[in-house]
């Protein structure tokens, strides 16, 4: 199972996605099952590569699975929802107009 989610992980972070789907069915073809930290890589590397979409989909099957996404795999759907915020935070713009003086 490490092989696997190291092997997905690096591929997503690579924005191999096709590659990275293409391990993941073989895992399952193997007979193992995703855990946790596996649905959390694979919701990341999809949510890197603009799969809004299947995004959706895998944290439904994660959710029916009995797991629950990390803080980094919410962040990340977040910044792929809103890429201009993220940007913005990145560089700290728009911190003065969201501040109120008195």
């Amino acid at each position: 199972m490490i092989t696997y989610t190291t092997l997905i992980d690096v591929l997503g972070k690579a924005r191999q996605w096709k590659k990275a789907q293409s391990a993941l069915l073989r895992m399952q073809e193997d007979g193992l099952v995703p855990d946790r930290v596996l649905y959390n890589v694979v919701a990341d590397a999809l949510g890197e590569a603009g799969k809004l979409v299947d995004v959706t989909q895998h944290m439904a099957k994660m959710k029916a699975a009995g797991h629950k996404p990390d803080q980094c795999v919410c962040n990340r759907g977040s910044t792929a929802l809103f890429p201009a915020d993220a940007e913005m935070r990145r560089w700290g713009a728009g911190t003065a107009d969201t501040r109120t003086t008195r």
